[in-house]
Order: C-alpha cells, then structure tokens, then sequence
C-alpha cells in the first residue's frame, strides 16, 4: 500500500473542523428547523461548498494553506457545539464553555504575543520539549478534570494524540491551541465576561460615598 498517496493526519483535521465551521454557518443563516433530513442537507451542503474548485484546487485546500494547524480543542469546541442538533446532546455545560474560552484566551495570548509580553522568554519554544510541554498540558487537564470540567477531556485526548505523534507537528501548543481558537476565544471571553463586567461597572457610576450616619450615597 502506498502510503504517500494517503491525505496527511494535518490536512484530515483541517478538513473536519473546516467542515464543522462551514456547518455551522450554514446552520446559523439557513436556520432551517431540526431533523434528519435538514441536518442532512446542511451537512452534505457544507462537504460541497468546500469542494468547489477555485484556481484549480477545492475551496478547503486553499483555506487549509492559511490553516494548517488546526488543533484538537477546535475540532471538540465545533462538535460541541453542534451536539444539541445534530446528535440530541448537549455536550458542554455552561462551566465548560467558560473553561474552554478563558484557557483559549490565556494560553494563546502567551503562545503567540509572547515576544511582547515575555520579553526574552519563548513560551513557544517550551512546546518542543516534549517532558516539558506534556507535563504541563497533563497538570492542567488534571486540573479541569478534578473539578469535573469537560473541557479536560479535550485536554487529555489531545495529549494522548501529542505523545504518540499523531500530527506533523511535534511543538505540543499545536495540538491545544491555534489562532482561529485564539481568536474565537478572546472574542467569547470579551462577549461573556468583559463586556457585561464593563456595561456593571458604567451603570454603577461612581463608587458609593457613605453618609456621616454610615450609610450609603
């Protein structure tokens, strides 16, 4: 069997979290009502659209040259999500979207502006050890689990695949984090946590001043 002619383990999960982000766009503006037969649809929809050929070569191989290194968190963020609909589960809870988000949000942060908030340190670097960069993506999916959060698992299951090779990559940051995640996190964390904190603090006004009886403006 020649194997050189097998699609690379990269380009497959570039090509299933394209998809899952393809169909969930499709899910959003279609907004056609659950069933069998509409998820069908849209799921088959969305393999075409990323087919079509342009310059020669398909939609996702062009989408893949500017993603290359999609990694595991996405693609279990994107199977989340579309759990309720497409598989009647609801995957994630509330906690477990926090999680997910606020990690995405730090850890990437430092993995890519590191040289502005690290100075010298190269936080990226780190990733090629792999001792190092396994036990620190364990701690924290230890850490996640022991308080019963399911983004842990997305953790451990991306470790489990760090450590027997099973991407091109061999930096461990590839496989817990990339800069669509990044991005998409640091937008739910600002939508989630900042905005709201931000619209308090202005409705709050100026800090409360107490009265000489002790009580409150």
């Amino acid at each position: 069997m020649n194997t050189s002619l097998l699609p690379s383990s990269a380009s497959l999960l570039a090509f299933a979290t394209l998809w899952l982000i393809v169909l969930n766009l499709l899910v959003r503006f279609s907004r056609l009502p659950t069933g069998l037969r509409n998820n069908a649809l849209l799921a088959v929809a969305a393999v075409l659209l990323l087919l079509v050929p342009v310059g020669g070569l398909p939609v996702w191989r062009w989408l893949f040259s500017l993603y290359p290194n999609p990694c595991l968190p996405m693609l279990g963020v994107l199977v989340a999500q579309h759990g309720p609909r497409f598989l009647g589960l609801r995957l994630f809870a509330e906690t477990d979207w926090n999680a997910t988000w606020r990690f995405g949000a730090v850890v990437g942060t430092v993995v890519f502006l590191h040289p502005v908030l690290l100075g010298g340190v190269d936080f990226y670097y780190w990733g090629w050890n792999v001792n190092l960069a396994a036990w620190l993506i364990a701690a924290v999916a230890i850490t996640f689990l022991a308080l019963g959060n399911h983004f842990g698992l997305l953790l451990a299951g991306s470790l489990v695949v760090f450590l027997m090779g099973g991407l091109e990559s061999k930096n461990g940051w590839d496989y817990v984090i990339d800069p669509i995640f990044w991005i998409a996190s640091l937008v739910s964390v600002t939508r989630r946590d900042l905005f709201p904190a931000m619209v308090k603090a202005v409705r709050r006004g100026p800090s409360a001043q107490p009265h000489a009886d002790g009580s409150l403006r």
